[in-house]
């Protein structure tokens, strides 16, 4: 699940700062928290990846493979985005 604060990453070291990543960070933790109990919680990045940790994403009708397809590119992305974003601004 750690994988999946990638973009929270990318915001702090964007906006220099930690009220960007915060304020994400709580709309995600809402956001989760509505759509936890429902099935199209699996559409979700944070909720998918809680649900297929609990064993609970087969329970809603839809394969583990999904849950791993939505957080995987979604964080490779942002881990690239990080790095590039780092080495152009920061190390001159």
């Amino acid at each position: 699940m750690s994988i999946t604060l990638s973009p929270f990453v990318f915001l702090a070291i964007w906006t220099k700062g930690l009220v960007v990543p915060v304020i994400g960070a709580a709309t995600i933790v809402m956001g989760n928290r509505a759509l936890i109990n429902e099935a199209l919680g699996v559409w979700f990045l944070w909720t998918a990846t809680v649900l297929l940790v609990d064993s609970r994403i087969m329970q809603a009708g839809y394969p583990p493979l999904l849950a791993i397809g939505l957080t995987a590119p979604v964080s490779i992305l942002e881990f690239l985005a990080s790095i590039i974003y780092f080495k152009r601004e920061d190390v001159k």
